[in-house]
């Protein structure tokens, strides 16, 4: 009787490091790291979520801090308060109270402060313009 490999094994050469006579496919991401811009056919979409209940996707051509206190000031009451990430274009919002996590130095969470809800809004998003398999920025309205 012989014993199964484990499943970590499967589909591995089992002589060693098999050799290729061709380059690998690529995978993994096709744009560039960063923002998203709109000329680049692919915008950036901010999302406001509140812990009431209601949700806000707003399609902006860039993310410049005008453009970002522009699309905060309609959907966003002022004197309300914001929790987002580091970003430089968060930061210089005003007429809202502000606090924000930074992701590089490893904070996802500090108390009440945290965008769990707008990262789950962005996941499930991602899932479903999937089976569209994209939005063209034709589509797309800009605020």
């Amino acid at each position: 009787m012989a014993i199964a490999s484990h499943a970590g094994n499967k589909g591995r050469c089992q002589a060693g490091k098999k050799e290729l006579n061709h380059q690998p496919r690529k995978r993994g991401k096709k744009q560039p790291p960063g923002r998203g811009h709109y000329q680049k056919d692919s915008p950036a979409i901010i999302a406001y979520v509140s812990r009431a209940g209601w949700t806000v996707l707003t399609v902006v051509k860039d993310f410049t801090i005008e453009t970002v206190q522009k699309a905060t000031s309609i959907a966003v009451k002022a004197g309300s308060v914001l929790y987002t990430d580091s970003a430089k274009s968060y930061s210089a919002l005003t007429g809202y109270i502000h606090d924000s996590v930074n992701h590089s130095q490893k904070e996802y969470a500090r108390g009440e402060v945290h965008e769990n809800r707008a990262e789950n809004c962005f996941s499930l998003l991602r899932v479903f313009l999937a089976i569209f398999r994209g939005i063209s920025t034709f589509r797309l309205r800009l605020s």
